[in-house]
């Protein structure tokens, strides 16, 4: 019992020095490296890792496929748009609107959609979605239409302030869900996920639930659309379109679905890898779906379960080999 307390506080130890060198490079690397493009990217990977982990609230972790997850982004940045026309608003306030409009939209569309299951769940979200889009199209009195809203006025000016900001919201995202998934309430989502049925003859109010998740899961990908919005001065019908969804979909595959850190692990790498392949011009197009595709062939746990599997090999030696060399 011994041994296994030290081996616990050995594991806090290491991941709180972890964490402690991790902001410590997040807080010196723009004065290390101070290409602003570079910065861009980052912050883009930033806003790609927060919706990309709203999804894999909803999906990874409760086991619900939506295809319409761009809505709540799109809300959360048509309604900075809106606002900031109409009203001047302080940006934070925005950004915690663009949740709350999110939120408001997942209790719409949810509480419909959520008495589908499976598949017919997924076609409904992205049936949802597609209205939405079609709508930002047909109203340019208000949405502005294919150009949208432009001269949105920055929340923050310098591209150093930018990647600050997005690095706390990612930051205060993956706190706050951590700390949900530890929880009791948090554990009724695995529950729901791994067997719907079965939690509800446990007492699980699962209809409870799966709204309650994708009202936090709106939340979050509402407050990265606002501030997308605030960061690009603009907000066009791109945002509610599909694209979006399966670039969220796709970052939480390649990382690895119903973990905290692989969405953020995908986001980055897809992200980066998009920006700097448009040297191969068309190519790029057939590259960056095969690099997806070999992940998902060769470790379809992702990347992270790549990382975490190697690091476990280094670290405890590969046990099954041993059993295999005592039966030899």
């Amino acid at each position: 019992m011994r041994f296994k307390k030290d081996k616990i506080g050995g594991n806090m130890a290491f991941r709180l020095v972890g964490l402690l060198l991790l902001l410590g490079l997040i807080a010196v690397f723009p004065y290390l490296f101070a290409d602003q493009y570079f910065l861009h990217v980052v912050i883009m990977a930033n806003i790609i890792a927060m919706f990309a982990l709203s999804w894999n609230l909803i999906s990874g972790y409760m086991g619900l496929v939506n295809f319409g997850q761009c809505m709540f982004f799109g809300a959360g940045a048509y309604l900075i748009g809106f606002l900031t026309k109409a009203y001047n608003i302080s940006p934070p306030i925005g950004i915690l609107l663009g949740g709350l409009a999110a939120v408001l939209l997942s209790l719409i569309v949810g509480i419909p959609c959520l008495r589908l299951r499976g598949a017919y769940y997924s076609i409904a979200t992205l049936g949802f979605s597609q209205v939405l889009f079609t709508l930002s199209l047909a109203l340019p009195k208000i949405t502005g239409g294919e150009e949208g809203i432009h001269g949105i006025p920055k929340f923050i000016q310098s591209v150093e302030g930018n990647y600050y900001f997005s690095f706390l919201l990612l930051l205060l995202s993956l706190g706050a869900l951590t700390l949900l998934l530890r929880s009791r309430f948090g554990k009724r989502f695995i529950s729901i996920r791994e067997d719907e049925r079965l939690s509800e003859a446990a007492g699980i109010d699962t209809s409870r639930c799966k709204i309650n998740g994708t009202a936090i899961s709106a939340f979050v990908a509402g407050v990265a659309g606002a501030y997308f919005c605030y960061y690009q001065t603009q907000v066009t019908p791109d945002v509610i379109s599909e694209g979006l969804t399966f670039s969220g979909m796709a970052a939480v595959v390649f990382g690895g679905l119903g973990t905290l850190f692989g969405p953020i692990l995908g986001a980055y790498v897809l992200t980066f890898l998009d920006e700097y392949l448009y040297f191969l011009m068309d190519y790029r197009l057939i590259v960056y779906p095969l690099v997806i595709m070999l992940m998902l062939i060769f470790s379809p746990s992702g990347i992270f379960g790549l990382l975490r599997g190697w690091i476990k090999e280094r670290a405890y030696g590969n046990p099954s080999g041993s059993e295999s060399n005592k039966k030899l």
